[in-house]
């Protein structure tokens, strides 16, 4: 967990679930479990006014004989839930995401949504994530050590 707190009484924090070391997409869609995120020491009576996901990954390797990228057939999502609750949209992914050359492995980075889903994360509690009909052109992309987290600004 980092902290910031900022001159108009707004805080913010970040917390970061367990790393994943590996996270297979293959070219048939389906809806990839990610780790879970626990948000903690938020304080009490604390208002939650945004909260951006973040997704990190070390690198992605293409096992395929082939140029690899995402497929994006519908509306496909980084996204997020309290436990026990409903999946919303975090981070939108858009077609030709991931771009690997036939058998090659390039280096990783960090996709940050840019929708605000405090509606769903509004405090302490642990948060389930996935990736929303995950895919790609050929099999396979392979995303190693992937962590994702969120950030809470809060007052």
């Amino acid at each position: 967990m980092v902290g910031f707190q900022y001159g108009n009484g707004i805080q913010s924090m970040d917390f970061w679930s367990e790393i994943d070391n590996l996270v297979t997409v293959t070219s048939t869609a389906a809806n990839q479990a990610l780790p879970a995120i626990t948000v903690s020491d938020i304080p009490v009576g604390a208002s939650v006014k945004i909260v951006k996901m973040m997704l990190k990954f070390r690198e992605i390797e293409d096992t395929s004989n082939a140029e690899n990228s995402l497929v994006l057939a519908g509306s496909e999502h980084i996204q997020i839930d309290k436990t026990g609750g409903t999946y919303i949209d975090a981070i939108k992914l858009v077609a030709g995401m991931a771009l690997t050359a036939a058998k090659a492995i390039v280096p990783g980075d960090v996709w940050v949504g840019d929708i605000n889903i405090s509606s769903e994360v509004d405090g302490n509690d642990t948060y389930e994530t996935r990736w929303e009909g995950a895919d790609c052109t050929a099999n396979n992309l392979l995303f190693r050590d992937v962590q994702v987290g969120v950030r809470v600004w809060f007052v």
